[in-house]
């Protein structure tokens, strides 16, 4: 159990008027319900909206995943995932939310920006920086240092991070440690004179395109596809090879070493490898 009971106290003003909103305007077609095992538990947005509006609520907004299916398929153009995601913050700063069930990954998001696992190098005149996130360099160690040192190449000054942006906790509605926490590392990189973020993790991207402000993001793909005034081209060399494995294939391989995965089995690693991988690129990074 994730909630405990009942969203206790008043709605802050920004939810009440997003309840309103959806309730308006959600027309019951039920169309996104007919797609989500959630919706077809609890009801349809703008019923949960109105149950929230006269304080019947019993929505449990974690059962929800966030993915936004919802919105993407709306006929109104609605998106029920900002609402239940603030149904989520409420909770949480009314402590009716228990975290148990999250301590594992909590804590590895802790782990992230702890000093053992923190580290930047933002050389002088350094204007664009590598955030590879969280997972990559645990899982695939060699391809980030590998797409870091063809980045550079590509960028001069390029500073890298090795950071986690608290996107786990921006989820469950820990907003205000959330802000805190990727408050740091934007203010840092700002303060840096970094102004341009390549990151190789779609979570990572957004979040610092919603809370970056002043920093651009771009995925690494889009900047190593295309130099500064170029037109698209390939990221990797053009090749007539077929896959010769059925193992999923990570992008930042196939860039890295297009023959070897499109023709080898490979086996991301996992827990407690990933924090050995992590320490050791952190130490391989210091040391270029």
């Amino acid at each position: 159990m994730i909630l405990r009971g009942l969203l206790p106290g008043p709605c802050p003003l920004e939810l009440t008027n997003l309840a309103e909103r959806i309730k308006r305007d959600c027309t019951g077609c039920g169309v996104c319900a007919a797609r989500c095992g959630f919706l077809k538990q609890y009801g349809l947005p703008g019923d949960i909206a109105d149950s929230l509006l006269v304080g019947r609520c019993q929505t449990d907004p974690f059962i929800c995943s966030l993915c936004n299916l919802c919105a993407a398929v709306c006929p109104e153009k609605l998106e029920p995932g900002d609402f239940f995601l603030d149904l989520r913050r409420r909770a949480v700063s009314q402590q009716a939310v228990n975290f148990r069930p999250y301590r594992v990954i909590l804590g590895y998001e802790k782990r992230g920006n702890s000093s053992l696992f923190f580290w930047d190098g933002l050389p002088s005149a350094c204007r664009s920086v590598f955030f590879p996130g969280c997972s990559l360099p645990g899982t695939r160690r060699q391809s980030t240092l590998a797409l870091y040192r063809r980045l550079r190449a590509k960028i001069p000054n390029l500073g890298v991070m090795l950071a986690c942006c608290s996107k786990l906790s921006h989820d469950l509605g820990r907003q205000e440690h959330f802000l805190r926490e990727f408050g740091k590392i934007r203010t840092r990189l700002l303060n840096a004179g970094v102004r341009d973020v390549l990151v190789a993790c779609p979570n990572c991207y957004k979040v610092f395109r919603q809370y970056g402000n002043q920093l651009r993001v771009r995925s690494v793909w889009e900047a190593l596809s295309c130099g500064r005034g170029a037109k698209s081209a390939p990221m990797a060399a053009e090749s007539d090879m077929e896959p010769t494995t059925a193992s999923p294939i990570h992008l930042a391989d196939l860039l890295v070493n297009p023959q070897k995965a499109l023709t080898e089995a490979s086996s991301p690693a996992k827990a407690p490898w990933t924090y050995l991988h992590r320490l050791r690129l952190k130490r391989q990074l210091q040391r270029m």
